[in-house]
């Protein structure tokens, strides 16, 4: 494990440390995001001759711990996430196979608010609700985050890779879905940016200038949340 690395997971433990008192429940997630890395796209488009991106994709695994501690719906979710992302890029038939990877830690602290039901009882289950549903269950998210990017580029004469890290912003709304006493269930659509996303040395690698190795990035990403409780609400 790099040394950043090991900085981002004593951080989030002391988050989870100091939270240990505060009523919470653990999620667990599963993401899926269309990035943008805007630059580095227009790099992979040069080099190809046609509309590419440099990934198409990023999944996810993530674990958070909810706290509210607040006697309104306002709530915290510390958490830590890991995406993967590859990419492999054929450009003419006389060429080698470009592959890309990307491998990414995030350590987040989202902000969760429940606008429709602010002074509701944060207890209460929503499946319960049957009339006011959508107003118990309906939320919106601010995701400020921290990422580690383990960035890869290889072919059947070279392979390299580099770290970057860079802050990110998101914003997104979803539905909280009780199955039971016990168990949350809650799908969420959000929008990230990225700032002073680097890849050092990836334009030298295309033969183009380093002017390429910083972008911004931005995706969308669809999040199912499974979250649970430790005792009945």
């Amino acid at each position: 494990m790099s040394l950043k690395n090991r900085y981002v997971y004593l951080i989030f433990a002391g988050m989870l440390f100091i939270s240990a008192s505060a009523s919470a429940q653990y999620d667990i997630e599963l993401a899926f995001q269309k990035p943008r890395y805007y630059d580095w796209d227009k790099l992979i488009a040069e080099t190809a001759d046609k509309d590419q991106q440099i990934f198409d994709w990023k999944a996810g695994v993530g674990f958070a711990y909810r706290i509210f501690p607040h006697e309104f719906r306002l709530g915290y979710r510390p958490g830590l996430h890991v995406f993967y992302g590859q990419k492999e890029l054929i450009i003419a038939d006389q060429t080698p196979t470009q592959n890309y990877r990307i491998i990414q830690s995030y350590l987040s602290f989202p902000v969760q608010v429940f606008p429709f039901d602010l002074w509701g009882d944060c207890n209460c289950p929503t499946f319960g609700r049957q009339n006011d549903f959508f107003q118990k269950a309906f939320y919106l998210e601010f995701l400020p985050a921290i990422s580690i990017k383990q960035l890869s580029y290889s072919n059947s004469n070279v392979s390299t890779s580099v770290l970057n890290v860079a802050a990110h912003v998101g914003f997104g709304a979803g539905l909280n879905i009780a199955m039971n006493k016990l168990l949350t269930f809650s799908p969420m659509l959000s929008y990230h940016i990225g700032m002073a996303e680097k890849w050092d040395g990836l334009g030298v690698l295309h033969d183009m200038v380093s002017d390429y190795d910083q972008t911004f990035s931005s995706g969308w990403q669809l999040t199912i949340k499974t979250s649970l409780y430790l005792s009945e609400r």
